[in-house]
């Protein structure tokens, strides 16, 4: 293949170029990059034969400058600095000597494994210890002025949605992409009423995900995940008595339950339990196809990108809230809510309930802050989020995000993210394996508890509430008898707190477990469990699953219930305690008026962790002696109630935790209240007890003969102290911190000390370390220090499985000179590692860049190998000769092509896109009297059959920009007029008229709206093409944004640049190429062949050969047919 290149020659030399029209561009569009990226810098306007200087001045003295001549030969030389050149730091960037702009280099080296991170903003994030920024992809398309369109001018442009991520890396932070269908507001694509089965939702969602992973990917190296939005669930179906309610499906969700074998109706409990459990089914699996196919969709552009979205709340299973769900994410994603039910250490219990899909795998997550009472502040309310942060780090945390910090300062929130910092890359390094006790998450028993809520909510008048009464209340007994309002989600929270509670009690106990979900028992999710507690299961489980614990105890494995467990299972162990109504039981106290209690002192109590963590408390003892009549063996052995205990598998060792869940209420008066924090010191007496298994796994080459594990601690709020146990098995009395972690370290034998090698090639540092003589995860400090004596790195880190840690490190070619040291350290054995390495600074040549380009050169290939059918679509400014050449050799290759000019391929979309299954309409009333209202503005307000909005005052002034104006009168014209800007699609016909009050809300005057169903025969009456463009930024509604703004039937291929071709102007001000075309870059004669996935369908993508001059289209089109051979 012929390949035409716009550099004659790179040339190391420095003469000042005579054409002072020269001008330097960043084809990329960033100028923040991490060390290890390519970086491109074109100079335009420079003639053939002319030269241009170019320098980047670091501004960290003993860094060396980079400087470089350019050769012009088409009028754009660009140039690649390949990666690894330039070492961390801010450059300025010189053409000719004078500055022309700034290069931020960024090492993209993290201070812990451990991701942690808080809403702050991002010059605030690292004062509190954070190491990530949790972003979100909303905001992107470059528009003309009048919003009506694409710019036609997009380079210098940036979007709030990319900026977003260069100012991340020049921060050294990457980006968690929480979300990009929508904000925080709804939890529901596009609105809180939206239909997640419905035909178009899917649609937008679908062609959301394509278009976001075009745009992260371009920050690839930055990007830690994408997820799609916050804390996701159903919409509220309508039920047969008119209301709305959780877990009813609406008529627009009909075709999605007929397709997967369920019979549609509105009264989904009216029908037999087999039905019921086949609807709930189908229902809890709407979100995890939706988001299958997001993820899907995702990494179809990039394949490499990882997929984790928020999915929470398991207890809200009418909502889909399906722990289930989690098989979709790369890496499980979630936030549990702790303080109502169960205290911070609670955090614990709730990561392992959303895991149970796979309760080895680890999970990102975010935490939320005191919720309610009266703010406590440190350090109180530090301590709670140690024992939140420390149960996560026990459950198996990836990352956290704290929102709603509220009294946490920086420095405080610092203390908790630093400590994190220090022992997290240890447990993510362990392995979750060595569990031999289960807690059965029951999906029947969940399902079927709320299938009697939604027979009686299908009846249920509006307003009405359904009331439970609840069992007399020793706590305070002006409340026997206490009826209590309670709604699906009451019903759920129930059963998930009995499950919590026996799974957090168990840990206290010394056996702790996971919770197993119960479609999981199929593929093996007992095959290490020796016991398993079933709680408050009162409906039998499906045949199948029955069979599957019939297996289990026919093989030797234990059941255990509680007393609310009224299903029987064979020879199961009743332990003395009942786990029902524990919700009920806290609630009803928790939420009553704290004036009926004696003093506000009592009425505090029910707000307190220490209340809530009550019920645990009492199971530890019945589970303890439960557990003992069985073959799982405990991990330590004490009579306090207060610590949790966990274990972890690492290697040729194990790592067990201790942490301190106790709280004590202070002495107040009875006219002050408790704070709802109460953690303080404990020091309890308890054993270690390794299980013979693990000893006998401990008998390796150097263990003690007597098979007496090493251990040694690691403890402190701040992980900061270590010591080896002389007798690591004896009772032993430790003080704790509130909140506090102990780490203790099994291991065969001692560790000799670190091994440490280092290499530096090309700028490159690599690091190997081996532990002497010990196999397993072991925390180290990692320091690199330059030849200057900086101290550029300070890394927390841990030892794999075998021992072993490796980690590369760009330096730059150009970084200073000379000895680098490299140290590690370990406060656990006090150990200490040391070497050094020389590194040679060297300036590199940058390397030249073709003006004619092919992006994603092996994906196109792999496109038109499917031989898809395409249409090639023209504008008046594209060559019959180019259009013949192109459609002749695509023809060859066997693909079907059509040519058609771009007018009849591009087509504006109608909206609203996606609307409610039901839309309010208002017609004028005959009956109605007029509101009364004071107005000084009369407007007239509608749309055209083509869309374009009409607004304007009795005088002529058009005010289509912004028609709510105050103290206005609004009369609908022309064919109505929708307003789809809040969560409510309001359908207003004409002659409605509508006021605007001083802080501009809507009153209808003269009209009655009423509920009508969103049907294609009212879409038809509703929907128009869109007048305006904006950027979708998160809120209720999806509004006519780029790319999408616009559909297709077919593949396209288009050809131009953003003046001559309307569909290269949408996808250039879409964001979604790698790079975009102008008169400036690549220069004339130079084309930018790109692939773009789904850009205005799902499944229809768009070949874009972007150039300013039929010499580059004609280019672009010979190396696209070069691909066909």
């Amino acid at each position: 293949m012929r390949r035409a290149f716009a550099v004659a020659a790179v040339v190391f030399a420095f003469g000042r170029s005579s054409l002072p029209a020269a001008e330097l561009l960043f084809p990329q569009e960033r100028q923040a990059f991490y060390s290890h990226e390519p970086i491109e810098l074109a100079v335009a306007g420079l003639p053939e034969g002319s030269k241009a200087a170019v320098e980047l001045v670091p501004t960290r003295s003993g860094i060396a400058p980079m400087s470089f001549e350019v050769l012009g030969k088409t009028g754009t030389t660009t140039v690649e600095v390949t990666s690894g050149t330039l070492a961390p730091d801010v450059y300025v960037v010189k053409l000719d000597g004078k500055e022309v702009g700034k290069l931020t280099i960024s090492s993209g080296v993290i201070d812990s494994t451990l991701l942690v991170s808080q809403t702050a903003n991002l010059n605030e994030l690292k004062a509190g210890g954070a190491n990530f920024l949790l972003g979100n992809a909303f905001s992107f398309g470059r528009l003309n002025p009048q919003q009506n369109g694409p710019s036609l001018t997009p380079r210098g442009t940036k979007t709030i949605g990319m900026r977003v991520f260069e100012d991340a890396i020049a921060a050294n932070l990457p980006t968690v992409v929480y979300m990009y269908w929508t904000g925080y507001v709804t939890h529901k694509p596009f609105g809180s009423m939206k239909s997640w089965a419905a035909a178009e939702m899917n649609d937008s969602m679908r062609l959301l995900s394509f278009h976001t992973s075009q745009r992260v990917r371009r920050f690839a190296p930055n990007i830690i995940s994408v997820g799609t939005l916050d804390e996701p669930g159903l919409g509220w179906g309508k039920t047969p008595a008119g209301g709305t309610a959780s877990g009813f499906p609406d008529w627009d969700e009909q075709a999605w339950y007929e397709q997967r074998g369920w019979q549609f109706t509105d009264n989904p409990a009216s029908r037999t339990d087999d039905d019921w459990l086949k609807y709930m089914t189908i229902r809890c699996e709407i979100m995890k196809d939706c988001q299958r196919q997001a993820r899907r969709d995702f990494k179809t552009p990039w394949p490499q990108g990882t997929f984790s979205t928020d999915l929470y709340a398991p207890h809200a299973i009418m909502d889909g809230t399906d722990p289930l769900n989690q098989e979709v994410n790369d890496i499980p994603s979630s936030h549990v809510f702790v303080d109502w039910g169960i205290d911070r250490l609670g955090a614990y219990s709730g990561v392992h309930l959303e895991k149970s899909h796979d309760p080895t795998s680890r999970m990102a997550h975010a935490m939320n802050g005191q919720l309610f009472g009266d703010p406590v502040v440190p350090p109180q309310q530090t301590y709670a989020y140690r024992a939140a942060m420390n149960g996560m780090l026990a459950a198996g945390l990836t990352s956290n995000w704290w929102l709603n910090t509220g009294a946490m300062k920086p420095a405080d929130l610092a203390e908790i993210n630093n400590a994190a910092k220090k022992i997290g890359p240890v447990l993510k390094e362990t392995l979750f394996t060595g569990h031999d006790v289960g807690v059965l998450w029951s999906f029947t028993e969940l399902a079927m508890r709320e299938k009697d809520i939604t027979l009686k909510e299908a009846s249920k008048k509006t307003g009405e509430q359904i009331k439970l009464m609840i069992a007399s209340l020793p706590e305070n007994t002006a409340l026997k008898g206490k009826e209590i309002d309670i709604n699906a989600y009451s019903i759920g929270g129930d059963y998930k707190e009995a499950v919590l509670t026996a799974h957090y009690a168990l840990a206290r106990a010394g056996f702790p477990a996971q919770i197993i979900h119960e479609r999981t028992l199929p593929y093996g999710a007992l095959k290490t469990i020796k016991t398993l507690v079933i709680v408050g299961q009162t409906y039998d489980l499906p045949d199948a699953m029955a069979e599957h614990l019939k297996k289990f105890t026919d093989a030797g494995g234990r059941i255990v219930v509680d007393k609310s467990t009224t299903v029987q299972f064979d020879n199961a162990i009743v332990a003395n305690v009942d786990l029902k109504g524990l919700s009920y039981r806290w609630s009803v106290l928790f939420l009553q008026d704290a004036k009926s209690f004696k003093t506000p002192r009592e009425a505090s109590l029910y707000q307190t962790n220490h209340f809530m963590d009550e019920p645990v408390r009492n199971a530890v003892t019945p589970l303890k002696a439960a557990m003992r009549q069985t073959a799982s063996k405990s991990w330590a052995e004490t009579d306090s109630t207060e610590l949790l205990i966990e274990h972890q598998r690492g290697g040729e060792g194990t790592i067990v935790l201790a942490i301190n869940g106790y709280e004590e209420l202070p002495t107040v008066a009875e006219d002050k209240k408790y704070p709802i924090y109460n953690y303080a010191p404990y020091s309890p007496t308890f054993a270690l007890r390794l299980p013979p298994p693990l000893l006998g796994e401990l008998r390796g080459e150097g263990a003690n003969p007597s098979s007496t594990p090493v251990v040694f601690t690691l403890e402190g709020p701040n992980f900061d102290r270590s010591t080896e146990l002389t007798n690591p098995t004896a009772p032993m009395t430790a003080k704790f911190e509130p909140g506090e972690m102990k780490v203790y370290f099994v291991a065969p034998r001692r560790p000799e000390g670190i091994a440490v090698e280092a290499t530096v090639r090309n700028g490159v540092l690599a690091i190997e370390a081996t532990l002497k003589r010990l196999s397993m995860p072991w925390p180290i400090v990692v320091s690199i220090t330059d030849p200057t004596g900086q101290e550029l790195f300070r890394l927390n880190r841990s030892t794999n499985l075998t021992g072993k840690y490796h980690e590369t490190f760009s330096l730059g070619a150009n970084a200073p000179a000379g000895e680098f040291v490299v140290k590690l350290t370990s406060v656990v054995a006090n150990l200490a590692g040391e070497t050094k390495v020389a590194h040679k600074s060297v300036s590199r040549a940058p390397r030249p860049v073709a003006n004619v380009r092919i992006f994603d050169t092996e994906r196109l290939k792999d496109f038109l190998l499917t031989k898809p059918e395409i249409v090639v679509a023209t504008n008046a400014g594209t060559s019959p000769d180019v259009i013949r050449h192109l459609t002749d050799r695509l023809a060859i290759a066997g693909l079907k092509v059509t040519v058609k000019s771009e007018a009849d391929v591009l087509r504006k979309v109608l909206y609203p896109r996606v609307w409610n299954p039901y839309a309010k309409v208002f017609a004028v009333s005959k009956t109605k009297t007029p509101v009364a209202a004071k107005f000084d503005k009369e407007i007239s307000l509608g749309v055209v059959a083509d869309g374009s909005l009409t607004a304007k005052t009795a005088d002529g002034q058009d005010v289509s920009n912004d028609w709510r104006l105050p103290n206005s009168r609004l009369t609908i014209v022309g064919e109505g007029f929708v307003d789809f800007s809040g969560d409510v699609e309001q359908c207003y016909e004409p002659g409605v008229q509508l006021h605007v009050n001083e802080q501009r809300q809507v009153t209808v005057l003269n009209a009655d709206g009423v509920d009508a169903k969103t049907s294609a025969e009212f879409r038809v009456r509703w929907s128009r093409p869109w007048s305006k463009l904006t950027q979708h930024v998160g809120a209720y509604q999806l509004p006519a944004q780029l790319p999408e703004a616009y559909t297709t039937d077919s593949h396209l291929i288009v050809l131009g640049s953003s003046t001559t071709s309307h569909a290269v102007a949408v996808l250039q001000a879409s964001e979604l190429l790698p790079q975009i075309a102008d008169e400036k870059y690549p220069g004339p004669g130079g084309a930018l062949v790109s692939l773009c996935w789904s850009p205005f369908a799902a499944e229809k993508n768009a070949i874009v050969l972007a150039s300013s001059d039929p010499a580059g289209i004609k280019a672009g089109v010979e190396a696209l047919t070069q691909l066909l051979k």
